[in-house]
């Protein structure tokens, strides 16, 4: 028995309409938690409406209950735009958590009774609401305490203002619109020896990220709302068994188009990388055949790194090309590098990067993958090399990528179409996860693979016919990352939690982060790289780490009764995440 103690302070934003004297509702919920705390029984109803490509995207939302169990689960499929859903709460399992998990592609309505406590923590740079007309809210600062109040302009307000209501000293927070999407607008407050309440108000509505730092981040409709909540104290049973569900995932990252600097070298070594993802440069490899071949043949003999995938691109992320004498020429060089390789590994290809988020059509990308496939085959050694096929290499593969039309630009929609085509011919299955940014929601990383493993099907020995690979993961896709996130111990946290739900049923081959170190204008690396080029390991790279060091190749079931602690076997002791 594990024993959870936890002491959680949340305020109540919320809309209280007139009409409905009785209920409260909050409005425009994107992504957020909320503690529900029930004085009697009372119906918490959740409503939603699309925002934004919801026919092409299914979501979750959560409801635990004061003792870190799963309470009820919201399952909203594809086709369910907009709908209600109730759920009972009492006062003998308050207070809940309710979870809306970001990134939402809806908009969410919560309401419930007036004698029940709804309380609500936005998420830090990425938008959590979709604020309303004439908003008011509240939060406290602690006294004798340094608050830093910030803002992230998304499209909304670009103004706002905070008075302590105490006196009505009133500040202005100036949100600027940065192309580097890590960057916001703060203000610190000055310090109190009583605590204060502060109004907040915004000069527009839309969408807007809100936060605090220096006290709870949360938020409330009014200031007597602002109470303390205790839950008590919860307890999780988990039952290590002897039944062993499949093998472990090779975990790995993706690695740069160079060979490292061997004052590196010892970093990598100490990250216990078992596999790697790669980029082949069609219009580098054609101008410097043996570019490759040096960082690949280093990966491959001093780190070990068998399991291995490469996409096709071109330079400046180019990911759509086509099948002409450049990408054939490259294809071949490519080939003739793996040829050379140890062929003990596996040296899986694909064709394209992302080629349901990139290509004009299913079409157009089944031509060229055709073509591509082709000319693999008859390049010199290839039936006798250790080149596998992957497809197809798709953004997300349960929902759609974030574009127009993306209903019909599902992943597994188009690696049915590609197996229904070239089956014979296809060695494996990957796809990138994107933005399952919420730590609750890691557990979704199950049914993209439970959902690969039944496209393919399983062997007498319960083993995929076909490999699944996630050979890109990271809590955002992009630019789109918060330092909150990508530098702090909730990385460590994502990162194992989505190891271990992706190793839960033994159907996974591989599981890439996305990428080795942090780049210009993409700072979501397991590796800090300062302004004079010194490297630093983050949270996140030494939780990948451990993880690596201690993997077992097999996977053990486990019984394990909480919703919010995970575990998983390795050889040293239970992780929890």
């Amino acid at each position: 028995m594990i024993r959870i103690k936890a002491l959680l302070l949340f305020l109540l934003a919320a809309t209280t309409h007139p009409v409905f004297a009785q209920q409260v509702h909050w409005q425009s919920i994107r992504d957020g938690s909320f503690i529900i705390l029930s004085q009697a029984e009372d119906s918490l109803t959740i409503e939603w409406e699309d925002a934004w490509l919801s026919d092409a995207n299914a979501e979750e939302v959560y409801l635990i209950n004061s003792n870190g169990e799963l309470a009820e689960k919201i399952t909203i499929d594809q086709s369910n735009r907009s709908g209600q859903y109730k759920m009972k709460v009492s006062e003998k399992s308050s207070p809940y958590k309710l979870i809306i998990p970001g990134y939402s592609f809806r908009n969410y309505k919560i309401s419930h009774g007036e004698r029940t406590l709804s309380l609500f923590e936005p998420n830090k740079v990425h938008y959590s609401v979709d604020i309303p007309r004439q908003a008011v809210i509240f939060f406290k600062s602690p006294e004798n305490s340094n608050v830093q109040f910030s803002g992230k302009y998304h499209s909304g307000a670009r103004k706002i203002t905070l008075k302590r209501l105490s006196d009505n000293f009133t500040v202005n927070l100036e949100l600027q619109n940065y192309d580097d999407y890590q960057k916001f607008n703060s203000i610190e407050l000055p310090s109190s020896n009583a605590d204060e309440v502060w109004q907040v108000t915004f000069n527009s509505s839309g969408k807007v990220a809100f936060w605090l730092d220096g006290a709870e981040n949360l938020f409330a409709l009014s200031p007597t709302q602002l109470q303390s909540v205790n839950l008590p104290d919860a307890y999780t049973a988990v039952v290590l068994t002897d039944l062993t569900v499949g093998s472990s995932p090779d975990i790995g990252v993706a690695l740069p188009y160079l060979t490292p600097p061997s004052n590196s070298h010892a970093m990598l070594d100490s990250l216990y990388i078992k596999s790697a993802s790669f980029y082949s440069f069609v219009d580098v490899i054609t101008q410097d055949p043996s570019r490759e071949l040096e960082f690949r043949t280093l990966y491959d003999d001093k780190f070990n790194i068998k399991n291995n995938i490469t996409l096709l691109a071109g330079t400046q992320r180019k990911a759509v090309l086509e099948a002409n004498t450049e990408a054939f020429n490259a294809l071949s060089l490519w080939a003739e590098d793996s040829t050379r390789l140890d062929h003990r590994a596996n040296h899986y290809i694909a064709f394209a990067d992302e080629p349901n988020l990139n290509f004009g059509s299913y079409e157009a990308f089944s031509s060229y993958f055709s073509a591509m496939l082709s000319h693999l085959k008859n390049t010199p050694n290839f039936s006798t090399s250790a080149i596998k096929v992957v497809v197809p290499a798709s953004s997300r593969f349960l929902d759609g990528p974030f574009r127009p039309a993306a209903k019909s630009r599902l992943g597994i929609d188009w690696a049915r179409c590609l197996l229904a085509e070239h089956n014979a011919d296809i060695q494996a299955i990957a796809w990138h996860e994107w933005m399952t940014r919420n730590l609750y929601a890691t557990r979704r990383y199950q049914d993209s693979i439970r959902a690969a493993a039944d496209l393919v099907g399983l062997d007498s020995n319960g083993k995929p016919k076909k490999a699944l690979l996630i050979d890109q993961t990271n809590i955002s896709s992009g630019n789109s990352v918060s330092p909150y996130e990508q530098d702090t111990q909730y990385a460590a946290l994502w990162w194992a939690s989505v190891i271990i739900n992706s190793s839960q049923d033994g159907l996974l081959e591989m599981l890439n982060w996305f990428h080795i170190a942090d780049e210009i204008d993409h700072k979501k690396g397991l590796i800090a790289v300062s302004d004079k080029g010194q490297l630093q390991l983050k949270p996140v790279a030494k939780a990948h780490a451990f993880l690596t060091e201690s993997w077992l190749k097999n996977v053990k079931k486990i019984e394990n009764t909480s919703f919010e602690v995970e575990f998983y076997t390795v050889k040293t002791a239970a992780t929890v995440s």
